[in-house]
């Protein structure tokens, strides 16, 4: 009996044994579990660091962007501005060249039928009577 008394002993002594070493192991993986989940938070909070970071730069990007459209629509708008006097202006000239044209024309026409007229009564006095007499 005695060797069965032992036996009864052994059996707990070494369940005993295996529950503490389980537990440590239990404890061991739940260390591990924080660690990982700390590692992961920190990877989500670097994650979001970075998205921080990048949106940022994007701020920086945009509003240097919007700054120089700003100048060059001003910019723009006043050439356009210009550009429409110049075209406005251009027009009159355009006008004005026109209606010399037409004043040019006419005094053409009124000097060819000048000449035609003085030339035809120049044949007129040249077919008439001499005008020394003979």
């Amino acid at each position: 009996m005695r060797h069965s008394a032992n036996n009864h002993l052994v059996l707990p002594a070494s369940l005993f044994a295996a529950l503490l070493l389980s537990g440590c192991s239990n404890s061991m993986q739940a260390a591990h579990d924080d660690g990982e989940r700390m590692s992961e938070r920190g990877s989500e909070i670097s994650a979001r660091g970075e998205a921080w970071t990048d949106g940022q730069r994007q701020l920086a990007q945009g509003r240097k962007l919007v700054a120089h459209s700003t100048d060059n629509l001003a910019d723009y708008e006043k050439k356009l501005m210009h550009a429409n006097k110049d075209v406005l202006n251009s027009q009159q000239k355009i006008e004005v060249a026109k209606a010399e044209r037409v004043n040019g024309e006419q005094l053409i026409a009124d000097g060819t039928l000048k000449m035609q007229q003085a030339e035809a009564a120049y044949t007129q006095i040249k077919n008439g009577p001499s005008a020394i007499a003979p």
